[in-house]
């Protein structure tokens, strides 16, 4: 097992913490991190992380050493479709004692496999339109989603239980309909453009699962209140977050008029801005012990996040760096930063 001292971070307050280190795969792989997305730690304690951009999934055993990999690019048994368009939320990856899930967030296609990684089968969520933000396994059995739907072109956030794992079918729902997407899309204009109107930092419905725990937590980035629910809606524990909000700036609209999007030959972007950004875009638990919030910046790759106790009392921040196409990672309450460094990726674990 290997630590390091945070390298990339910038560390303010009375905590300390270290991060564990994991191998990259050998320069002879057939596969290497283009683009992870989603990440979660199996029943032996090995690290999964779904990239979509190589159709994988990488594993690491619990010393940090790198185990191999499942998966392809195809439509067959145990292969992934993750289509070009917005492909930072089209995956999503869960696992428990039954097995490991991959979720295509856009097709709506749940792939299981066995804990040895053996594709077993894959369902359809038929009866969930629109597109997964969120989605997680719970302990006990069920599982919750967020779904994003539009209705001519307004988006809406849904937050429902699910009666299993692989039993797409509603048992509750937890939220309904919340207005808070980031874009809405507009007509076809003369030129063939498609006319989008982006919310810059508005906030957004959000919840995390994992099979940590029986209840999901759910919260809005407009209020700092996390709540856990159990199955049936029941709040069973809450608490109130005192973290700051922050107030959008000149060199924010700037960096979120650099994003790629708008460089898109056929697109239209017209923008709104909010005056103050959300209070939080993530919330990963942190064991027992708190959570660590924040949000991610549009553009450039960093992330000022808050170091929260399990009383909603602030301890420090920490400001990262994941690159281009890295990710901060929430997996069964543990927090995986992958950074990319001109296609060079760093897999580390945050250790408080």
């Amino acid at each position: 097992m290997q630590y390091a001292l945070a390298c990339l971070l910038f560390f303010y307050g009375n905590s300390d913490f270290k991060t564990k280190i994991y191998q990259p795969p050998p320069e002879d792989s057939d596969y290497f991190l283009e683009l992870p997305v989603s990440a979660a730690f199996d029943s032996q304690g090995r690290l999964l992380a779904l990239d979509i951009g190589a159709h994988q999934v990488f594993i690491w055993d619990k010393t940090g050493a790198y185990h191999g990999h499942f998966g392809r690019e195809g439509d067959g048994p145990g292969e992934f479709q993750f289509p070009a368009h917005n492909r930072r939320r089209q995956g999503l990856i869960a696992a428990d004692e039954q097995g490991v899930y991959v979720f295509e967030s856009v097709t709506g296609i749940l792939h299981i496999f066995s804990p040895d990684y053996q594709f077993i089968r894959k369902i359809k969520y038929s009866p969930i339109r629109g597109r997964a933000l969120q989605w997680g396994v719970l302990a006990g059995g069920s599982s919750a989603i967020h779904i994003q739907e539009y209705h001519q072109g307004e988006p809406f956030s849904s937050i429902f239980t699910l009666r299993g794992s692989t039993d797409p079918s509603i048992s509750h729902t937890l939220r309904k309909r919340e207005k808070g997407s980031q874009f809405r899309i507009g007509a076809l204009r003369p030129d063939g453009r498609t006319h989008y109107h982006l919310r810059a930092f508005s906030a957004e419905p959000y919840l995390y699962a994992s099979p940590n725990r029986p209840h999901a937590l759910i919260a809005h980035g407009d209020d700092p209140v996390i709540r856990w629910v159990d199955a049936e809606g029941r709040v069973v524990e809450r608490t109130t977050l005192e973290i700051p909000r922050s107030p959008v700036t000149a060199k924010d609209k700037a960096e979120y008029r650099s994003r790629y999007f708008f460089k898109m030959p056929d697109v239209y972007a017209t923008v709104s801005y909010a005056d103050l950004k959300p209070f939080f875009e993530f919330i990963y638990p942190i064991g027992d012990s708190g959570y660590l919030t924040g949000r991610r910046s549009p553009a450039y790759g960093h992330i000022e996040a808050n170091i929260i106790d399990r009383n909603g009392k602030m301890k420090g921040s920490v400001r990262l760096s994941c690159g281009e196409n890295g990710s901060l990672l929430g997996a069964n309450h543990r927090i995986i930063l992958i950074h990319d460094q001109e296609d060079e990726f760093e897999v580390k674990e945050l250790v408080f």
